[in-house]
């Protein structure tokens, strides 16, 4: 894309507005706002909402072992633990 600098608009247009509404006021007329007063968001407690998602990841978990027909079973304490040595050739 090719353009020249006069071709872009370097106006400030916050700037230009502003001097025209303080100009205004220094004239003795009345300024009127035309924007919507938003209301604020409602506020969430992040804390009970993560409380809450943890439970019902929690009881997800809980549904998959116990619907699982596969039993995990500890091994038995004291069983060797068996390696292969390696022989080494002489």
């Amino acid at each position: 894309m090719v353009t020249t600098f006069d071709q872009i608009d370097t106006t400030d247009h916050f700037h230009a507005t502003l001097k025209e509404m303080l100009e205004a006021k220094v004239a003795g007329e009345k300024i009127e706002t035309t924007r919507e007063v938003r209301e604020p968001a409602p506020v969430i407690d992040i804390m009970s909402v993560l409380q809450a998602s943890l439970k019902v990841q929690a009881s997800q978990v809980e549904q998959e072992t116990s619907a699982s027909p596969l039993t995990l079973v500890a091994p038995k304490s004291g069983t060797p633990k068996r390696r292969r040595k390696h022989q080494v050739a002489a």
